[in-house]
């Protein structure tokens, strides 16, 4: 993971989503467009606010300032690393695009087995700032889990409990 985000640092000058053809100039005008989205379709599935989590973490995000840009992942899980030659390879890009490379880290945390382990091994100290891209990502996440019918298993259940708790 921390080879792609390395290697394509700086390619594109904006973010790029295919998915949904949205261009944005920074990461934060991306972040901040799409989850006006997902609040709207989890607080009408659950019925309970959750604007007030997500004013929190882009408060955090947005006080970084906007990073760099490089191709990430947007998926990256373990079901999502093989291995070949015996080095680990990520698998599965279709949900790729030009972002901030922490949206990864952030996503494999939700469902890491080691956090530490992992904050480590990836040369990264743990922060509030992680804590918030982890929750930012459940809220993507709950709103594909809402809108697929996919909302009463395990990875839901994750999401909830990374926007509503902070931390898992």
């Amino acid at each position: 993971m921390s080879q792609l985000h390395a290697s394509t640092m700086g390619i594109s000058p904006c973010v790029r989503d295919p998915g949904t053809e949205l261009v944005a100039p920074t990461w934060l005008e991306y972040i901040r467009t799409q989850s006006g989205k997902w609040v709207d379709i989890i607080e009408r599935h659950m019925g309970r606010k959750v604007t007030d989590q997500l004013t929190t973490l882009l408060s955090l995000v947005e006080s970084q300032g906007n990073p760099k840009i490089c191709l990430i992942h947007r998926d990256i899980r373990r079901a999502n690393i093989g291995s070949r030659d015996n080095s680990l390879v990520l698998l599965d890009y279709e949900l790729a695009i030009w972002g901030d490379p922490l949206w990864d880290v952030g996503r494999y945390l939700l469902d890491c087995p080691s956090r530490d382990d992992f904050l480590a091994g990836y040369g990264m100290p743990d922060s509030e700032v992680l804590i918030a891209y982890t929750g930012l990502f459940a809220f993507s996440f709950a709103e594909y889990l809402i809108r697929h019918g996919y909302n009463s298993g395990e990875d839901f259940k994750n999401c909830v409990r990374a926007i509503f708790n902070g931390r898992l």
